[in-house]
């Protein structure tokens, strides 16, 4: 047998914890965001964070970071 779920908490956090840093880090060198959204809550909520962190630039366009990763932005036809 494996044993009792509840000893295997503290390990799985760390190393949820860990991938989700993970996630950061490479997400952050690409200029990308990171969101977590839990299933328990309403997709609506995560929709709203993703229409906020994409901003809005002139009518019709989105703003995005740069491809060339160098922290600027460029506005991107819609």
């Amino acid at each position: 047998t494996v044993g009792r779920a509840e000893t295997w908490r503290d390990d799985y956090q760390t190393r949820l914890a860990a991938h989700r840093e993970a996630m950061r880090q490479i997400t952050g060198r690409r200029g990308w965001g990171f969101a977590v959204h839990r299933t328990d809550r309403p997709a609506s909520e995560l929709l709203l964070a993703l229409h906020a962190r994409m901003g809005s630039g002139e009518a019709g366009h989105m703003v995005a970071p740069s491809p060339s990763g160098d922290g600027r932005q460029e506005t991107i036809p819609a």
